[in-house]
C-alpha cells in the first residue's frame, strides 16, 4: 500500500510540471486509477484488522472521511468556477477595446 501511495505522489509531481494536455490528461487518468486503488486497499485493510464487531463504526468514520473530502473539493469548484467567468468577462472588459 505505501508503495501506491508514493507512486500516486510521483505521479502528482508529473501532473504538476506536465506540459502538454494529453500528457496531462494520461497523468490524471493514472491519478484516478491509483487513488481506486489506494482507496480499495484500505477498505480491506480496515475489514481484515479491525474487530469484527468495530468495522462498521471504523468503517463509517472512513466514509465520513471520504465524503468530507469530496465535499470540500465539490465546494472548492464552487468557488473557483464563477471567480473565472467573473476574470474572463473582466479581462474582455477591460482589455478588448471596441474599434469605433
Amino acid at each position: 500500500m505505501i508503495f501506491s501511495d508514493l507512486a500516486m505522489g510521483g505521479v502528482f509531481l508529473g501532473f504538476g510540471v506536465s506540459g502538454p494536455i494529453a500528457v496531462a490528461a494520461v497523468l490524471l487518468g493514472l491519478i484516478g486509477f491509483l487513488s481506486g486503488y489506494v482507496q480499495v486497499r484500505l477498505a480491506a485493510w480496515i475489514q481484515t484488522n479491525v474487530p469484527r464487531e468495530m468495522v462498521g463504526r471504523v468503517t463509517s468514520i472512513y466514509i465520513l472521511i471520504l465524503l468530507n473530502f469530496f465535499y470540500s473539493v465539490r465546494s472548492l469548484v464552487y468557488v473557483t468556477v464563477p471567480l473565472g467567468v467573473y476574470y474572463i468577462l473582466h479581462y474582455r472588459l477591460m482589455f478588448q477595446q471596441r474599434k469605433v
